[in-house]
């Protein structure tokens, strides 16, 4: 036998393993949480105009973000 006889004789010799699937219910729970990502994100460009509405500006929506930055740089490590 040759090299190649001997792998598919290795190969053929494999058990059958059956694809693992994802439950039909999980579908809807990981569109909103994608759903709720994205309007996060999206929420980062209106902070400054919703700033600006109650009487701060741009430093202050800046300064907003920057806390949250840190909040999160200090708070995802501490909860793995």
């Amino acid at each position: 036998m040759d090299g190649g006889e001997n792998n598919r004789l290795r190969l053929t010799q494999l058990p059958l393993l059956t694809p693992r699937t994802m439950p039909s219910t999980s579908t809807p729970l990981i569109l909103l949480g994608t759903l709720f990502t994205a309007a996060g994100y999206g929420a980062t460009f209106l902070i400054s105009v919703w700033f600006r509405a109650h009487g701060g500006s741009d430093i202050d929506a800046g300064n907003t973000l920057g806390m949250a930055l840190v909040g999160t740089l200090i708070g995802v490590p501490l909860v793995g």
